[in-house]
């Protein structure tokens, strides 16, 4: 008994020494898994926090990847946009550049035009020059002329109030006796023109009867204009008219030009007149102007028959002067 006894507590005393033994191990066992435990929760927890922090980079790096796709297609877009605007500019190079060899060509024939204008220039200004000094020597002649000019001025002035006088002095005469030297003037122009007639016809008697005479033949025919060419230069309607029918019934004259008393260019006159062979002038109805260019044509030769100033203002004295001066003409 005491056997088992001492064997109960030699077990007993055994066992709470392993029991003591597994208890302080296993409560060390315990501390240090408690300890890993609070490791391993302090690691979880920052691997939490790892996540969480990993989390948010991940939306980051999502809305990252959004604004870098958007971004890439916006560079896209811009690179697109870009490659038009190269193409353009590009398009816009050729066309400046063009554009430059246009205007380099241009250039070329202005700096021509340019050079051949101050060329002409220069000649137009020697010649103004030249102008000038002919000009200056034109003024200082034409300043002579203008003297010489005045001084004629005034002494038509002198004339011209002598002539006042005179004509005041002559409009006192009386109407009658004014009628009286009109009728007689009228009287001497008829007597003139019977007087030129008879002396025609005596000339052409005289020659008749010295051509009979000498070579015993007839008497020559009366007078014959029909190869004539006469102009006759002013006078009124009836009486241009009747002088026209008896040229043209008793002298058979073919060709007559008649000219009004109008104011006509010396080249609208001319060619009418050249080739007459009488021009009858009746100075009592032809204006100053008229008679004065028809005598500077005959001074220049530019007329190749006789001028006319005929003084009668009825048919039969102009008839007169007319066949008569042609009469004398012909017999000379």
């Amino acid at each position: 008994m005491k056997l088992i006894r001492k064997t109960i507590r030699r077990a007993s005393l055994w066992y709470l020494q392993l029991w003591e033994s597994i208890t302080g191990k296993t409560q060390q066992r315990i501390h240090q898994l408690q300890q890993r435990l609070e490791i391993s929760q302090q690691e979880n927890h920052a691997l939490a926090q790892q996540l969480q922090e990993m989390s948010r980079q991940l939306v980051a790096l999502r809305q990252e990847h959004d604004q870098s796709q958007q971004r890439q297609e916006t560079s896209q877009q811009h690179s697109h946009t870009l490659q038009q605007r190269l193409q353009e500019t590009a398009q816009q190079l050729l066309e400046s550049r063009q554009r430059q060899v246009d205007l380099e060509q241009q250039l070329h024939v202005i700096q021509a035009q340019y050079k051949q204008t101050k060329q002409s220039f220069n000649t137009t200004v020697k010649q103004l020059q030249a102008d000038v000094k002919q000009s200056q020597q034109t003024s200082a002649d034409f300043e002579e002329r203008w003297l010489d000019t005045h001084k004629n001025y005034l002494a038509l002035q002198e004339q011209q109030t002598s002539l006042r006088q005179e004509y005041t002095a002559f409009i006192n005469v009386s109407d009658d006796e004014i009628q009286k030297l009109e009728t007689a003037i009228e009287n001497q122009q008829s007597e003139l023109g019977s007087c030129y007639v008879e002396l025609g016809r005596a000339r052409a008697q005289v020659m008749a009867e010295a051509h009979n005479s000498e070579e015993h033949l007839p008497a020559p025919p009366s007078l014959d204009l029909s190869t004539w060419k006469i102009a006759m230069v002013g006078g009124h309607e009836n009486m241009t008219r009747g002088v026209s029918e008896k040229l043209q019934q008793q002298y058979r004259l073919k060709e007559l030009i008649q000219i009004p008393p109008d104011k006509i260019p010396q080249q609208q006159l001319r060619p009418k007149l050249e080739n007459c062979d009488l021009i009858i002038l009746i100075i009592g109805y032809i204006n100053h102007p008229l008679a004065q260019s028809i005598s500077q044509l005959k001074d220049r030769n530019a007329l190749k028959g006789e001028l006319l100033w005929v003084n009668s203002l009825g048919v039969s004295g102009v008839m007169r002067e007319v066949i008569g001066f042609i009469e004398t003409s012909q017999s000379d």
